[in-house]
């Protein structure tokens, strides 16, 4: 590498260089075992410079794919697991695979913010479906503690398997709202959840949509913060290390 870019002119980086130095030495060489080594060298080289973009789009859509599988984990453990079983380590052990999941994301202390906002706000409204008598938990008074962490479980998805509906500023909480009462709709069948009302269970709609836009909000403001002290972070290592 260091000689081709001598020769040449040059300068020495990689992206330029490499390939220049094997297309040297495949036209030297005399060696067809070489010239075979150096030209899938080159084909490897092209596939992992050039295709880097569709290589980061398709972990992306993988990572998105898992994250929407550990999620459903987790509903069945809660709802079926949790609900109907009354099995309640279940729905605790159902979460792992999401828990797994996000700590391998960059973003996952904003996840981790979001999910516990996500409990506590979730959990809430299902206590004022409880008490309005529009849902019904066998015979709890209040809802069972797999409901909060089946809303801990959902924040997590929103960043990442939820995204395409984050992004979409009207219809993407329209859509999440009107999944609302389906839910408890499949809960009820898997004798999770007692709907008693079925015209309040409408009210559910726009609560989910108030919630699901709260939760963007503060995940773009979650975002913005770590930005900030990140770029703090750094300015103030700068600062102490003047000469980097």
């Amino acid at each position: 590498t260091w000689l081709s870019a001598e020769i040449t002119g040059i300068p020495t980086s990689p992206k330029l260089v490499f390939p220049l130095s094997a297309v040297i030495f495949f036209k030297t060489s005399k060696s067809t075992r070489d010239r075979c080594y150096f030209f899938f060298t080159l084909v490897t080289y092209y596939l992992v410079t050039r295709k880097c973009k569709f290589l980061k789009r398709k972990h992306r859509m993988i990572s998105q794919i898992l994250n929407f599988f550990a999620f459903q984990i987790l509903w069945f453990g809660c709802v079926y697991g949790g609900g109907s079983l009354e099995l309640t380590w279940m729905p605790w052990i159902s979460l792992v695979p999401l828990i797994l999941d996000t700590l391998y994301k960059s973003s996952r202390v904003l996840d981790f913010k979001l999910a516990t906002t996500a409990a506590l706000l979730g959990y809430g409204l299902e206590t004022i479906w409880v008490k309005l008598a529009i849902l019904k938990f066998g015979e709890l008074t209040l809802p069972p503690i797999w409901m909060g962490v089946l809303w801990f479980g959902f924040a997590l998805t929103i960043n990442h398997s939820m995204k395409f509906f984050r992004d979409l500023t009207i219809i993407g909480p329209l859509i999440v709202g009107l999944f609302g009462p389906l839910t408890y709709l499949a809960g009820q069948r898997l004798g999770a959840v007692t709907i008693e009302n079925y015209y309040l269970l409408l009210l559910i709609v726009p609560c989910w949509i108030g919630l699901f836009q709260l939760l963007k909000m503060q995940s773009s403001w979650l975002d913005k913060t770590d930005l900030v002290h990140t770029a703090k972070n750094i300015q103030s290592k700068q600062d102490a290390n003047p000469s980097d």
